[in-house]
Parts: structure tokens; sequence; C-alpha cells
């Protein structure tokens, strides 16, 4: 091989691996900042999202999230999470939970007042209709009313706690209602009696969450929108 052929075999491959460098570095950036990939764990939010389902999450919604971190600036912001939406979270550390995200219904915004009754939720005394939710009767029957009666279901209540996150000052609830705090927002699951939820280990604070979830990409035949 003469060395004009050598030089260019190796600016050839020496281009090669830039392109391959930059398409991964944006790759990641794009991942960081703006979408994500997301695995369903548990059964806590079927039907609408079943065990395995791999969805796309909209990090960009809900402010930029800092590369290869889990932190995220205020800053561009289209919207806080509204009630109804499908988000992704970093669990606070009151959850005592292992898992490093998860995936629940954003049913309340700060300031709303809220209580469920016979598995019905209520927000500032209004019936709220939930196509998306799952009841099994066979639960567990402490499920169908909060705030609870028995304090030992908190999670803040079982033990003395070496919390990163502090817990707002008003949870757990006591009386017939709960007010979300400034900052902080509601999460429960669809499958409503089998979900280890706010209810259990209070409201997630803001900069906690990671993004809404907006498609359901695997499996394939399952593809669609989340709503």
């Amino acid at each position: 091989m003469t060395r004009k052929k050598r030089n260019r075999k190796t600016g050839f491959l020496n281009e090669l691996l830039d392109a391959v460098i930059s398409a991964f570095l944006i790759a990641l950036i794009v991942k960081s900042i703006f979408f994500d990939v997301a695995k369903i764990p548990t059964s806590s939010m079927e039907d609408t999202l079943m065990i395995n389902d791999i969805l796309i999450v909209d990090k960009f919604m809900y402010g930029i999230n800092i590369p290869f971190t889990k932190l995220k600036f205020n800053f561009m912001e289209k919207r806080h999470p509204k009630a109804g939406d499908a988000v992704v979270f970093i669990p606070p550390s009151y959850t005592m939970s292992d898992k490093p995200l998860f995936v629940k219904r954003c049913v309340a915004v700060p300031g709303d007042k809220i209580y469920t009754k016979n598995n019905v939720l209520y927000i500032n005394g209004k019936k709220i209709s939930e196509k998306y939710l799952k009841i099994d009767p066979d639960k567990r029957e402490y499920f169908k009313n909060w705030p609870f009666k028995d304090k030992n279901f908190y999670t803040a209540n079982r033990e003395k706690l070496n919390l990163k996150d502090p817990l707002p000052d008003n949870f757990p609830p006591i009386g017939k209602t709960y007010t979300v705090p400034k900052g902080y927002y509601f999460m429960m699951g669809d499958h409503r009696t089998d979900s280890y939820d706010s209810r259990f280990w209070g409201p997630v604070p803001y900069k906690k969450v990671i993004g809404v979830v907006r498609l359901r990409i695997f499996p394939f035949h399952r593809l669609a929108f989340i709503h």
C-alpha cells in the first residue's frame, strides 16, 4: 500500500471515528436534556402502563435537566406538572425505595385539597372522573379511604428516618382532607389498590420531577401516546 493510500485510509477512519463520537455525544445530550427512555417495573400504573412497557419521557416540558446529573434548572420550562399527567420522578428519600425512578399519575397540585372515599378521588370537594382507574376489590380494605385513620400505614411513621429530603410540615395529614403544600405534587398509581404512592410517603417536591410520559414504544402492538 502506498503512503498516499495509507494516509487516505487513515483520514477516512479518523473522520468516521469523529462522526461516531459526535453522534454519541449529541445523543447523550439530547437524552439528558430533552428526552429519556423509561421502563415500567411494577403493576402500579395498570392498565395504562404494564410491566416492561418502554416509554419516551419528555424532560424538556418541566425545565432543562443538567446533562449527566439528576439536577435541573427551572429555565425554559413550558409548564409545571398538572393533574392528569403521567409523571416520571426521582423518589424522595422518605419513600424508602431503592428504585431510581417512579412513574405515577399526578392527581393534585399545590394548594389542592384532596381525599378519597370508597376509592373515589375528590379534589377541592369535587368528585374526579378517572377513566384510567383500576380497582381490585380483593386488595386491602384500607386502600378505599384516604387519609388513613391508622398512622402506621405511613412510611414516615414506621421508624426514625435519616432523610435527605425533608417531609413537608403538614404530612402525615390530619383530618378529612389534605392540602398539597407549595412546591409539591401528589402522585398516585392508576392501579389505585396496588400502588405505593404519595398516600403512604407524601407529595413529591418539584425538584424531583424529571418529565412527563409521552409515548409507549414497546411492545410494538401497544404503541400509543399516553394520556
